[in-house]
């Protein structure tokens, strides 16, 4: 029996931003931005490290420069344009009369500071690769006296020796991952709240620290979709813990509910061994027992049966298997699933 709905929404387009959403409203990252734009108006060079994917990262320099807008200038440059000559000679080259420049005689640096063209920038480098930074790290220390600047990298393994290093992941939380799958599970309207939080849960157990990923899943996977072909690459742990959350305390609410409908009925039958303990309290059934007590064999033993209707019979007993599945490590179907959260609806 497979353990997941695997299925995706069709037609479906979310009209969140939600890109922006992570870098200006959710902590961590919002936490990150602080924290480089606060360099960045200190006039002290950075080294950032984003792994993330690159529409998120050039949401991240959207958002940088519009809070640093009112202070510096922010160029960015592709390190894909510098040609082998190096940062110095491709801003001239950009900013400048390129004709006028006699390396000979002046250096790149002086030439710019002289032309005052950099005045009130902030470079911004990024797609930077691996053949570029001997020679940028070079450079840096010279850069660093005509503007300010920030060396953008997808790689942890690249260093700049010398300059501040924020590492974008040392920002990032959990709880930031799972903010922004419930809230684009919160745009999913046609699945009740209890299916949303599901959501959520799943896309964060599935893809632990990869935005990108969380929100596709989140907006478009069908979590009521019967599986047709089980994915042997995704294993069932992250969908048991996922089911675990938010199923184990709903069987539960669902147990007190049904003792509630049969209080006194259960009491009747009452006292009983469970756990090698007496129990007197209904409320202390846990549902092995409740569904022992409807067994026929009860009148054999000369001890009064416990007489549900059909429906909560059946629905005891399933609550029982359902319980058992998860406490032993075991995922539920999606119709198991919907069997309880439908209910909740």
């Amino acid at each position: 029996m497979g353990c997941l709905c695997w299925g995706y929404v069709k037609g479906m387009d979310l009209t969140m931003d939600w890109e922006r959403l992570w870098w200006s409203d959710t902590h961590g990252p919002r936490s990150f931005i602080a924290a480089l734009t606060g360099s960045i108006v200190s006039g002290e060079p950075a080294h950032i490290v984003c792994t993330m994917g690159a529409t998120l990262r050039e949401n991240m320099r959207e958002v940088a420069r519009s809070m640093i807008d009112s202070i510096v200038t922010v160029r960015y440059v592709d390190a894909a344009w510098i040609t082998g000559e190096g940062i110095g000679l491709y801003l001239i080259d950009k900013y400048t009369n390129s004709v006028k420049y006699r390396p000979n005689s002046e250096h790149w640096s002086d030439y710019l500071k002289h032309k005052h063209v950099l005045e009130s920038t902030l470079l911004w480098i990024h797609n930077i690769k691996p053949e570029l930074i001997g020679s940028l790290a070079e450079d840096c220390h010279r850069l660093g006296s005509i503007c300010p600047f920030v060396l953008e990298t997808d790689s942890e393994s690249i260093r700049f020796p010398g300059i501040k290093r924020l590492d974008a992941r040392n920002y990032f939380t959990e709880y930031d991952f799972l903010s922004l799958a419930s809230r684009i599970a919160a745009e999913r309207a046609a699945l009740s709240d209890s299916w949303r939080r599901y959501l959520a849960d799943l896309a964060l157990e599935l893809y632990p620290g990869d935005a990108e990923r969380i929100v596709d899943f989140a907006e478009h996977f069908d979590v009521r979709r019967p599986p047709t072909d089980y994915d042997a690459a995704i294993t069932n742990k992250p969908v048991w813990k996922a089911q675990l959350l938010n199923v184990f305390h709903a069987i539960e609410e669902e147990r007190n509910a049904l003792i509630s409908r049969y209080e006194k009925d259960i009491a009747s039958c009452l006292p009983e061994i469970q756990f090698s303990y007496e129990i007197y309290d209904p409320y202390d059934c846990e549902l092995g027992l409740l569904c022992s007590l409807t067994s026929a064999r009860r009148l054999d033993d000369g001890k009064k049966r416990l007489i549900m209707q059909q429906n909560d019979y059946g629905y005891l007993f399933f609550l029982h298997h359902a319980r058992n599945q998860l406490a032993h490590n075991k995922c539920l179907a999606p119709e198991e699933m919907e069997r309880i959260l439908g209910r909740r609806e």
